[in-house]
């Protein structure tokens, strides 16, 4: 999925949540989770990063998307 840009994906390091993650969870596919990562990585950012943060507290207390 990550074709071209895999040396651009590996640059990002991996953490406890991510874009994908507040974006729908369990509830999309693995070729949209790929187009998520790299616009997290187009656009990050520590404005980006609070949003993450925040919509994953909200999404785990409520467990929308959780399976």
């Amino acid at each position: 999925e990550y074709n071209h840009r895999l040396t651009e994906f590996l640059t990002v390091k991996p953490g406890v949540t991510g874009y994908w993650q507040i974006c729908g969870r369990s509830d999309i596919g693995y070729p949209e989770r790929a187009d998520l990562e790299f616009y997290y990585i187009d656009h990050q950012g520590f404005k980006l990063d609070i949003k993450i943060v925040v919509n994953t507290i909200s999404l785990v207390v409520t467990r929308k998307g959780a399976y």
